[in-house]
């Protein structure tokens, strides 16, 4: 009994020290790991690019919380690739190469898109509505008083009310109601889309507290399309702002690329002197202003078109009619293998009474396209 004692000593022993060992290399590789500065809060751009600003007090509040949570959840598993540390405020009032790394999330996108179609008498109504939340890294830039982005993780998510046949709209949403809807998407693509594991080349730029040579960016958005404008008209700046994103997005979780925020509108100021494209964001806590160098890499999109037309059908219906939405989308420039232009399209059916008693607006089809167009092109195959 006493031998097996001493043995179980000796095994307690060897475990503590190999404990210790564990403990102390994850102490080491946790010190050696950057620090990013975490202010509980959600910056916007003003200007008409955005939206009509769904952020509102209640929704902004239910997006810091969800950033907070998912981080300290990546944080508890050890997928945390730096050491979180919560501040109260995110504005510096000076920038040194001392001043530590802050995460500043930004609200680029908060808009809805309406639309309404009538079947006989009845009115229906659809809102799609588009969150965009850039999760920028940022660094205190001494020369430029302003944080200069390192990276970022791009978030693009929709959702239309009104499109599930079992829950169809037969009032347009409130805007309370559109801020609920939009808060609600924000969250969820929060918990899905911010994952670090991808990106490799951000990372690398937080523990060298710089920019890679290696820089992409969509510096241009396009509309030639006649339609596109008619249908559209003075929304198109939120269309650009849509498109630039939602490619943006799909483009940096497919490369792995450094890719700044699509420049689609005139909030970025362009500082000649200083070869530095900056912003000024706004919160109930204050006001602060990034930049960003151009881009090694400027991409161009451009919609060259949209189309519809009903469906031809071996037999009239007298309850249903058929239409089909196309548009097209090309980028600039091609690189290896990429398609220059994606075309997608769909056939919606509608039921009717007779030829004349439905009344369609195309708005929300057509929104839906433009993107999956942008996820196509920004997620092919180089």
């Amino acid at each position: 009994m006493e031998e097996v004692s001493v043995v179980g000593k000796k095994v307690f022993v060897i475990f503590s020290m190999l404990l210790g060992l564990v403990l102390f290399s994850v102490s080491v590789q946790a010190a050696d790991l950057p620090v990013v500065n975490w202010s509980p809060n959600v910056f916007s751009i003003d200007g008409e690019v955005s939206g009509e600003h769904l952020l509102d007090d209640a929704a902004r509040q239910e997006i810091v919380q969800a950033i907070s949570m998912k981080l300290q959840k990546l944080q508890q598993e050890g997928r945390l690739p730096f050491q979180l540390k919560e501040v109260s405020t995110e504005i510096n009032a000076s920038f040194n190469e001392d001043s530590p790394i802050g995460l500043i999330p930004i609200v680029v996108a908060d808009m809805s898109f309406d639309s309404a179609y009538r079947i006989g008498e009845q009115s229906y109504y659809k809102s799609m509505i588009i969150s965009g939340l850039d999760l920028a890294f940022c660094a205190g830039d001494e020369e430029s008083h302003s944080w200069r982005i390192l990276g970022m993780i791009p978030l693009r998510y929709y959702d239309t009310a009104g499109s599930d046949p079992r829950h169809l709209l037969t009032g347009e949403l409130t805007p309370e109601q559109k801020s609920q809807l939009y808060a609600r998407i924000t969250r969820a693509g929060i918990e899905k889309g911010l994952d670090f594991r991808k990106a490799k080349s951000l990372l690398r730029n937080l523990e060298t507290r710089s920019v890679s040579p290696d820089t992409y960016q969509v510096t241009e958005v396009e509309i030639t399309s006649r339609k596109a404008s008619e249908l559209y008209g003075d929304r198109i700046p939120q269309i650009k702002n849509l498109l630039g994103g939602f490619f943006t997005s799909s483009y940096e979780e497919k490369t792995q690329h450094v890719v700044y925020p699509a420049r689609t509108g005139d909030a970025w100021k362009n500082d000649v002197s200083q070869n530095l494209f900056s912003m000024q964001l706004n919160s109930p806590a204050g006001s602060l202003e990034v930049s960003m160098e151009a881009p090694k890499h400027s991409i161009q999109l451009e919609l060259t078109g949209i189309a519809q037309g009903d469906v031809q059908m071996k037999q009239v219906s007298d309850v249903q009619k058929n239409i089909a939405y196309k548009v097209w989308l090309k980028k600039t420039p091609v690189e290896g293998s990429e398609q220059a232009v994606v075309t997608p399209g769909t056939v919606r059916q509608y039921s009717k009474l007779d030829e004349t008693a439905i009344q369609i607006d195309p708005t929300d089809v057509f929104t839906e396209l433009l993107i999956e167009a942008a996820k196509d092109l920004g997620n092919q195959k180089i």
